[in-house]
């Protein structure tokens, strides 16, 4: 944790760094130190230029150093640094510099949230609620930024790549609803059947219903595998779910009728 402890003394001593001398670093200072790829020591001065005086091209220059340090930080602080950083410089996410570092970031950072919950001591229960957590998280992520349909596919991909891959079903379904005209590029996501499949083991409720819809507006990529699944399995709550899914696409073909025939319909 020795860079996330560093960043934690950087905004601190940016805060007081005004009282501890007289010199304040103007902007030509700062850009000159992004030259050099000083960027802790741009983010330790970033609070010299007056508020008022914080144009874009403070932006540009604050968004640069955000990402030179985020992009050198070990995987296990990205997120807690990109939190940090957004807080103390909401001004951030106006740097393409930034977001573009942000969005790197995203695999990375987020693996490591949903690997930390995984491994949590306490049962199943504990681990899925630091999924939970990590989720939440991954919303306020895409609330800060709503028409980055790129970031919402990068946060909902992380959890349909770990060992509950059912937990980006929502993630998946917003995903889905900003791509708008170009769901395909959410479709043809690997993990995506995978965690359709997941879900409708034992998903209920809302959840139910939005692997339902992740499920039918990406029918093509989802068909094949889900078949695999129903022809193999002995768990009839996933059988008539996947069934009820199935029996709603105008293609549901002769042979997948024949492997849904005898499948409960779902209770009303």
């Amino acid at each position: 944790m020795k860079q996330l402890a560093v960043f934690v003394g950087v905004i601190a001593l940016s805060l007081s760094v005004a009282s501890a001398d007289d010199h304040k670093y103007t902007m030509k200072d700062l850009k000159a130190l992004i030259a050099q790829k000083g960027y802790q020591e741009v983010l330790q001065h970033l609070n010299d230029v007056a508020p008022s005086d914080r144009n874009q091209e403070w932006t540009d220059v604050a968004g640069q150093a955000s990402a030179g340090y985020l992009a050198d930080a070990e995987d296990n602080e990205k997120l807690q640094l990109m939190l940090g950083l957004e807080k103390q410089y909401p001004a951030l996410l106006k740097s393409a510099a930034y977001t573009k570092a942000r969005l790197d970031a995203v695999p990375k950072a987020f693996g490591k949230c949903y690997s930390e919950a995984g491994s949590r001591y306490g049962g199943q229960d504990e681990r899925l609620a630091g999924y939970d957590k990590c989720i939440e998280i991954s919303k306020k992520f895409i609330d800060s930024d709503p028409t980055n349909a790129a970031l919402a596919l990068a946060l909902a991909k992380v959890p349909a790549h770990t060992s509950y891959p059912h937990k980006a079903i929502g993630l998946l379904k917003i995903a889905l609803t900003m791509a708008g005209k170009s769901t395909a590029t959410v479709c043809k996501e690997p993990d995506l059947p995978g965690a359709v499949i997941n879900s409708l083991y034992f998903a209920g409720g809302k959840t139910l219903q939005e692997t339902d819809e992740v499920a039918v507006a990406c029918w093509d990529a989802v068909r094949k595998p889900l078949f695999v699944d129903v022809k193999k399995s002995d768990s009839d709550s996933f059988k008539t779910n996947a069934c009820a899914v199935a029996s709603a696409q105008k293609d549901y073909s002769k042979d997948e009728k024949e492997a849904c025939a005898g499948v409960a319909k779902p209770k009303k």
